[in-house]
Formats: C-alpha cells, sequence, structure tokens
C-alpha cells in the first residue's frame, strides 16, 4: 500500500510544480482556509509519499491547485485501500495518466474504458505468460516498439526497468517473470484495449496497465534498479530500433 501512496504524492508534486507552488505556499494557502491547521513537515510528508492526507487536506489542496482529478485519485486510493479491488487500481493509474497529460491536448476526449473488462484481459494474458516462454516474441518487439512512442515518459521508464529485470533478474518466481511479460507484451502488442493508433488516446490503456503492474512488483523492480547503478530510466531518444 505504500506505493501507491507514494505515486499519488507524485501526483501532488507534478500538479505543485505545474502551478508554481512550493510546499511553504501550498502551507500558507491551507491555513488561511481556517479549516485546517498544518505546517510544512506535515505537507512534505503527503507530497513526498510517506504520510495519507486526511479528506479535508485533500479537498482544500484540490480545490486550491483547481485539481478535481487529484481528488479523484485520492477517491480512488482510499476505495483501493478499503477493497482491495484490482480494477480500482487500474482506474487509479488512469488517472494518474490523465494528470500528467494536462494541457498536452485539452480538447480531444479520452476513450472510455470498463475497468473490470481491461482487468480480466490483463489477467488472461498473465496467465498465458505462466504457460508460454514470449522471450523471442519480447527481444524481437520490445525496443523496436518503445522507439516509437512518444510521450508517455513515466510508462517509458517503468517498461524500460520491466524490460530489463525479466532478462537480466535471476531472481524472479514464476509468477514475477508471467506478470512482467504480461505487461511488455500488452505493450508491444498495437491491437489491445484500445488500439496504439488512436490518436490521443492509444496508449492511455498501456500507461495504466503497466503502472498496475509496476506496483505490483514494486519491490523486486525497485530492487533490481537499486542494485544495478548502470540502469537509467531513459525516454524514446535514448533507445535505438536495432537494439
Amino acid at each position: 500500500m505504500t506505493e501507491i501512496i507514494h505515486d499519488f504524492g507524485e501526483c501532488l508534486r507534478f500538479l505543485l510544480h505545474k502551478k508554481g507552488i512550493s510546499a511553504e505556499g501550498l502551507v500558507k494557502q491551507m491555513n488561511q482556509t481556517e479549516v485546517v491547521k498544518t505546517n510544512k513537515p506535515a505537507i512534505s510528508r503527503v507530497i513526498n509519499g510517506k504520510r495519507e492526507a486526511t479528506v479535508e487536506e485533500i479537498h482544500i489542496i484540490a480545490n486550491i491547485l483547481d485539481s478535481p482529478l487529484l481528488l479523484e485519485a485520492f477517491n480512488l486510493y482510499k476505495g483501493y485501500k478499503d477493497s482491495n479491488d484490482e480494477t480500482i487500481l487500474l482506474a487509479f493509474y488512469e488517472v494518474q495518466d490523465r494528470i500528467h497529460s494536462i494541457d498536452e491536448n485539452p480538447k480531444e476526449e479520452r476513450p472510455l474504458i470498463n475497468y473490470a473488462v481491461l482487468y480480466q484481459f490483463v489477467k488472461s494474458l498473465y496467465k498465458q505468460c505462466l504457460s508460454y516462454d514470449v522471450s523471442s516474441q519480447l527481444k524481437d518487439g520490445f525496443l523496436l516498439k518503445l522507439y516509437h512512442v512518444s510521450g508517455f515518459p513515466v510508462m517509458i521508464q517503468q517498461l524500460r526497468a520491466m524490460y530489463l529485470c525479466f532478462f537480466h533478474s535471476s531472481n524472479l518466481s514464476k509468477s514475477d517473470r508471467a506478470w512482467l511479460a504480461a505487461a511488455l507484451l500488452y505493450f508491444i502488442n498495437p491491437i489491445d484495449f484500445i488500439p496504439d493508433f488512436i490518436v490521443g488516446g492509444g496508449y492511455t490503456d498501456d500507461a495504466i496497465v503497466t503502472g498496475f503492474i509496476f506496483l505490483k512488483l514494486s519491490k523486486i523492480l525497485l530492487s533490481y534498479i537499486n542494485k544495478n547503478p548502470d540502469f537509467i530510466p531513459v525516454s524514446t531518444e535514448n533507445i535505438e530500433p536495432n537494439i
């Protein structure tokens, strides 16, 4: 659960940066409401994913940042915490992706997603990867596909870590490898839940699935990254299509 709190904090950091508001500035505006009294250390812990904000704090912060999406992300986080329903977790990552896509295409409508169906789709892919070795498919298609994706920097970094961990980590269980393979294969396949050729929304589902599986395996993936100092989260400019 600490990982999703961290991801919520990352959404808050992103919005503060977009608005040009510092932690000190946020605390000042929150205290001016006289609804809550807070201080920089307390709010910094929320921003850094070390503490869960209260409902009152989040409503005030969302109002200051003029971000209904932040409130939506928080409600989904609370829903997942209460139910452990992984379809809610998928919805959380869709909102996180929308937050990071602010101002990119403000007039474009994003595809509607049935998260229950998407979860079953991903779970089916996971079961397939438990039964079959898909290493050759990943080697043949992953980096070439990654090279042609623009935007989605968080997704790209997460996928890069998954790919390297899948092929180079010796401490993966069969289930771990299957989840990693499912994320990578979902990304490689252009005709998935939302076809990749749809302008503005084709990679929305890929970002959601990637974030969802990265969270499931976050301890393994972060441990791999920390043990391999040569790992550098990269953008598409750093990837050659013939690697």
